[in-house]
């Protein structure tokens, strides 16, 4: 009997085999479809979590203000923009300190949940995304930022997606949502100039006027609240 001696050794090198280019694209593929799957089931949740907790702030914000002022003649403006209330309130912790950027540095900037990152990307704002001012009616569906004391304040958030600019509007428009608002600016169109309700502001302006593609880096809407509220 012939006995062949077998190298092992050899026999076990040649045996492993690592990944074929089209074995590598195929798991890849399988990859990003598990993971595209699995954004598409979190980013909803996700988004909504972020309005939720949007509306939160705004309450809470809303109801700082007014008390905050109570029994002054009304809120004061220290210059026609968004920096001199917004910084004040910032400073003394009327605007939630988990929304302020670096409450060391003035003016003031503050975020909303969906953050900042620069000027130039979706939701960047280098004066935050978040403001309050001292606000002046002038008309039906007129107004704006004042230096000087007035009975209405204006709260606005900037950089929002077409879904969250329709989330935030119908969030905080209803029944549930802080009393005394008086309009509603969608991009700079006033809901109440346009002869329309803003409790709640319908899905149809939402959907017309949140149209962040022409207002890069996304949408703006300012909610325009009384200082006192009248009696519920």
């Amino acid at each position: 009997m012939i006995r062949t001696k077998i190298d092992t050794k050899d026999t076990l090198c040649c045996s492993q085999k690592g990944f074929s280019l089209t074995e590598l694209v195929i798991v890849l593929a399988v990859v990003g479809v598990i993971s595209a799957g699995i954004w598409a089931l979190v980013a909803p949740a996700w988004e909504r979590a972020r309005q939720a907790l949007f509306s939160n702030q705004l309450a809470q914000v809303v109801a700082n203000v007014r008390a905050l002022y109570l029994g002054q003649a009304g809120i004061t403006g220290v210059t026609a923009d968004f920096f001199s209330v917004t910084t004040n309130l910032a400073q003394i912790a009327t605007i939630p300190r988990n929304m302020v950027r670096d409450p060391t540095v003035k003016p003031t900037l503050v975020d909303t949940p969906w953050g900042w990152s620069d000027g130039s990307a979706p939701g960047g704002f280098a004066n935050g995304s978040f403001g309050v001012c001292a606000w002046n009616v002038t008309g039906v569906g007129v107004g704006g930022c004042v230096a000087g004391t007035t009975i209405y304040f204006d709260v606005e958030v900037r950089g929002l997606s077409f879904a969250s600019c329709v989330g935030v509007v119908s969030n905080n428009t209803s029944s549930n949502s802080p009393p005394g608002l008086v309009d509603v600016m969608i991009n700079s169109v006033s809901i109440l100039g346009l002869g329309d309700g803003v409790s709640p502001v319908s899905a149809k302006d939402a959907d017309t006027l949140c149209n962040e593609a022409a207002y890069p880096p996304g949408s703006t809407i300012d909610f325009i609240y009384l200082l006192r509220p009248p009696p519920s």
